[in-house]
Parts: structure tokens; C-alpha cells; sequence
């Protein structure tokens, strides 16, 4: 072979192997590529004007809760509540925004306005609703992109697809089970034209039940927002403003004390073709257990109080107290429920009545009985300690 032979042999094989490699890198994970870019994107922007459409449904929910709403943000990363200012509303009457120090709840027909504190623990007025769903999350936290790119999350770039007449990259994300949760999916729609995440559909599953968080912007604008947005100034003079007054306080959340005489317990029974039952709380120690099926703290404390049922047996009863699922609706879950969840003790369905005469405001709470039929024990909420808890104070009722 002549030199100028092997120096054209040379070269011919050196671009063979660069549009191989180039290929093969493209190949490992464009979608990598794809987030990378919309999280620069995301990142570089200060605020947003944008509608938006969300699809929301609890785990052990049939309904989608679905809202659509206008929305404008302005990051602000020093603050400690939002990360950023906020104007939002979901219909035609009413608007709140937050100004890094109050939200403001505005309600036109009525021409008031509502002051809350958030840093005194008053942001559920946007957080406490599903009314939060429709805050753009990317936005306000594109690092996530970033980091999905780094971890060890399954990232897949699907066939392109069409939505609002804009070319998108489809992408999915997988990320692994935990416990509990598996098939925990994030599907985004990323315009082609600028690397913006115009739809974000999030799933998981838990005990053969889905929580699905579906966002999908309709339209979107960037930095362009006017800090009056978020000032008393687009208030007009003749509405009228209160400051938030908690009716709530500490001690309502405060459970009968120990030595209370306990109240009757009337409801119907789940496992006796729900026939009405009255518990008898005298002659014997008894646990109580005021939960419902939607609660996760409490499917995590069902575990707990079956293995006290199977330590104790007869020596103490277990009943568990329900009145969210008192209604056809919430009866005809059951069976698929109790498949997932092991509840050997007793079931009472009740009216509300019944956890508002044990002061319950919070699921789960336990209440011990002793056998005089006297509060012994309260507690309030799930804990990793539950079971050496209420053990500890069975164990000692016990020995009494």
C-alpha cells in the first residue's frame, strides 16, 4: 500500500470511529441531555406568568380532582416559605398572593380581603388545599433536573409527541421502590423549540392504589412579571382587610385526660354483617385505634397494633374506630383494603359523634382503657416506637 494509500486509510478510519463514538455517546442517554438543557433553561429565568391545568387523586381515592388556574411567580431563594412570590387563582372570585412576609386571600364578590401570617404556621391557606398542585414546581426547584442526570434513576427518551400543537420530547423517569411505594413513574412533555417542561404527569402506587399528580401548562411567559403583582396596591381602597384570627388553639387538640371516665361506643360492626355494636369497656383493658383507610400514618400503624393483637389475644381487646368509611362507598373498599392490610381485631364503623367525645383531631390516637372503664393512656399520631409504646403501657396495666 502506497503512503498516500495508508495516509487516506488513516483518515477514513479515524472518521469512521469519531461518528461512531459520537454516536455511541448520543446513544448512552440523550434524554440526560434533553433535562440538562431544561434545567438550564428553568434555572435561568427569574418569574413566570403561566396557566395551567392539574389532575390530582389521592391513593385510596376513585375521583380526580381536577382545577385550572393563572398563576405568577417570581423567585426569591431567601425565602423560607415559598422560595418565591406568589399570585395564583383557581376561579373567577377569588385570588391570594404572597408578598415574602403575609398571603393575602382576596375574595372579590364579598370585596374582603384575609391577612395570614405563614411564618406563624398560617401557610396552609395555600398548602392545606389542592390549590398548592398548581404552583409550578420546576420552576421553582429546576435542580431536580440536574440531579436526575446524576442519580441512578432510570431515564428513558420515548417516541416525540405532540401537545398544544408544540413538538415535544417525551421522557420518562423511574425511579426505584421504597418500602412500601413502587412503580414510581414521572413522565415529561419538553417543548422542542425551548427546552421548557410543558407537561409533568407523576405516579406511584402504594397497596394496589395510585396517587397520580398530573400539571400541564396551557401558556407561559418569562420575566415579565411586575413586582405589583404581589402588593396591597391592585387592592382597592373600598374592600375591606382582616388579619387572620386562629380559632384553634393548643388546647383543643388536648385528648380527655387520664382518670376520665371513658365514653360509650356505639357503631356498626364490620366483620358481623355491620350490625350495631356496643363496646363494653368494663372487665376488661381495652385499645383504641381512631383511624380511616385514606390516612397513611395510619396504615402504618396497623402492622403495630396487629402484632400487640397477637401477643395479647384475650387478655386485652382491640378495637379499631372508623368514621370516614362509614358510608357505601367507603364499606365497598374494604375488602380490596384488608387484603393489603392484616386487621384481625375488631372494626367499628361510627359516627363522627364518637371521635368528638374522645376530643380526636388527628388520625391515628390511640386511647388505653383500663378495666374500671377509665382513660389510662392517650397518644396522638404514628411513631417508628409505636409498638414498644403502647407495649410498655399494656405490660404495666397488666401487672396492676
Amino acid at each position: 500500500m502506497s503512503m498516500k494509500n495508508l495516509n487516506c486509510y488513516f483518515y477514513h478510519l479515524v472518521f469512521i470511529l469519531f461518528i461512531f463514538n459520537t454516536a455511541i455517546i448520543f446513544c448512552q442517554n440523550p434524554a440526560n441531555d434533553i433535562l440538562y438543557k431544561a434545567y438550564e433553561k428553568l434555572k435561568k429565568y427569574k418569574s413566570v406568568e403561566y396557566n395551567a391545568a392539574i389532575g390530582f387523586k389521592f391513593l385510596s381515592e376513585d375521583d380526580t380532582i381536577k382545577l385550572n388556574g393563572k398563576v405568577f411567580l417570581t423567585k426569591n431563594f431567601n425565602d423560607t416559605i415559598f422560595k418565591a412570590n406568589i399570585w395564583l387563582s383557581a376561579n373567577d372570585s377569588t385570588f391570594k398572593f404572597y408578598d415574602l412576609k403575609s398571603i393575602y386571600d382576596v375574595n372579590t364578590k364579598q370585596k374582603s380581603v384575609t391577612k395570614y401570617d405563614p411564618h406563624k404556621g398560617q401557610s396552609w391557606i395555600i398548602t392545606g388545599n389542592n390549590i398548592d398542585n398548581i404552583l409550578w414546581n420546576s420552576f421553582l426547584n429546576p435542580e431536580k433536573f440536574k440531579k436526575f442526570t446524576d442519580s441512578s434513576n432510570l431515564i428513558s427518551l420515548l417516541n416525540d409527541t405532540l401537545i398544544n400543537n408544540k413538538k415535544c420530547y417525551q421522557i420518562i423517569i423511574k425511579q426505584p421502590d421504597e418500602n412500601d411505594f413502587s412503580d414510581n413513574q414521572w413522565l415529561l412533555l419538553i417543548n422542542q423549540s425551548d427546552f421548557v417542561p410543558i407537561v409533568s404527569n407523576w405516579k406511584i402506587k402504594f397497596q394496589d392504589n395510585y396517587q397520580i399528580d398530573n400539571f400541564k401548562l396551557i401558556d407561559y411567559s418569562f420575566d415579565n412579571v411586575r413586582k405589583e403583582k404581589y402588593s396591597l396596591k391592585q387592592i382597592p381602597r373600598s374592600y375591606k382587610i382582616d388579619t387572620y384570627k386562629p380559632e384553634v388553639n393548643k388546647s383543643d387538640y388536648k385528648l380527655l385526660d387520664s382518670g376520665n371516665v371513658s365514653p360509650q361506643i356505639t357503631g356498626k360492626n364490620y366483620r358481623n354483617d355491620m350490625k350495631l355494636d356496643t363496646i363494653h369497656l368494663k372487665g376488661i383493658i381495652t385499645l383504641l385505634d381512631f383511624w380511616y383507610t385514606s390516612c397513611f400514618p395510619c396504615i402504618k400503624a396497623i402492622p403495630e397494633i396487629e402484632k400487640l393483637n397477637d401477643k395479647y389475644q384475650d387478655k386485652i381487646q382491640i378495637i379499631g374506630i372508623n368514621c370516614y368509611d362509614n358510608n357505601e362507598r367507603g364499606v365497598s373498599r374494604f375488602p380490596k383494603f384488608l387484603k393489603n392490610n392484616k386487621i384481625n381485631y375488631k372494626i367499628l364503623l361510627t359516627e363522627k359523634v364518637i371521635p368528638e367525645k374522645y376530643k380526636i383531631k388527628a388520625w391515628p390516637t390511640f386511647y388505653i382503657i383500663d378495666k374500671n372503664g377509665f382513660v389510662y393512656y392517650t397518644k396522638q399520631g404514628f411513631s417508628i416506637n409505636l409498638y414498644d409504646e403502647l407495649d410498655n403501657v399494656l405490660n404495666t396495666l397488666l401487672k396492676k
